[in-house]
């Protein structure tokens, strides 16, 4: 499954080491669901609350078995 973070990258789910949700910690943190490969860090969405990073990447686990495609979020 392909996913495009936005108009010139789209990364391969495959090729992930792993993908979590972490917060970026400060005053005026927020919440990011982050795509990781063996050498790079892609950050996928930025949201203000948890539970909003953590339903994006259910979203995105949910679509994983249902075939090669491109999902834009």
């Amino acid at each position: 499954m392909l996913i495009k973070i936005d108009n010139i990258t789209v990364i391969n789910i495959q090729q992930l080491v792993r993908i979590y949700v972490r917060n970026t910690g400060g005053s005026g943190g927020f919440y990011e669901v982050i795509a990781e490969t063996l050498n790079h860090q892609y950050p996928i969405e930025r949201c203000l609350t948890k539970t909003k990073a953590v339903a994006m990447l259910d979203k995105i686990l949910n679509q994983y078995d249902r075939g090669q495609r491109v999902i834009e979020l």
